[in-house]
């Protein structure tokens, strides 16, 4: 039936394509391919030129480190029970990806924080302006 219709099919195909690309254009169809998920975890990776020391990648991880032990110190509950940084994972010369015991790379390194469960969170904290020209 197609076939002998074949001009009725390709313009029945051809309306449907316009009105499923208008939809999608028109933002009627809300489709994320990558949607943002919520997480308990912040990381920051630093890598650096290969042939890096390791100590090289160690200074500049622990200078990472000590921003978020700051943090951690910074942002105590109100009650003073504990922060809102719960744990920090600091890793040198290894991507958390493979098997432990294998040679590490020395460019590499990581600085992890574990924060508490947003429903657990104190208040929203308020921006600190630290200039006239209101530069955070």
């Amino acid at each position: 039936m197609a076939i002998n219709r074949r001009h009725l099919t390709f313009a029945l195909f051809t309306a449907a394509v316009i009105i499923i690309v208008s939809f999608v254009l028109a933002g009627h169809y809300r489709y994320n391919f990558f949607p943002r998920i919520q997480s308990e975890t912040a990381r920051a990776t630093l890598v650096m030129p290969a042939g890096t020391s390791i100590e090289q990648t160690r200074s500049q991880i622990e200078r990472m480190a000590d921003k978020a032990y700051q943090l951690q110190a910074k942002y105590q509950e109100p009650d003073g029970t504990g922060s809102v940084v719960k744990n920090i994972l600091v890793s040198i010369g290894w991507n958390g990806m493979g098997r432990p015991g294998i040679r590490g790379n020395p460019e590499l390194g990581r600085v992890t924080m574990e924060l508490i469960p947003r429903k657990n969170a104190c208040p929203p904290l308020k921006p600190e302006r630290s200039s006239a020209n209101g530069v955070r």
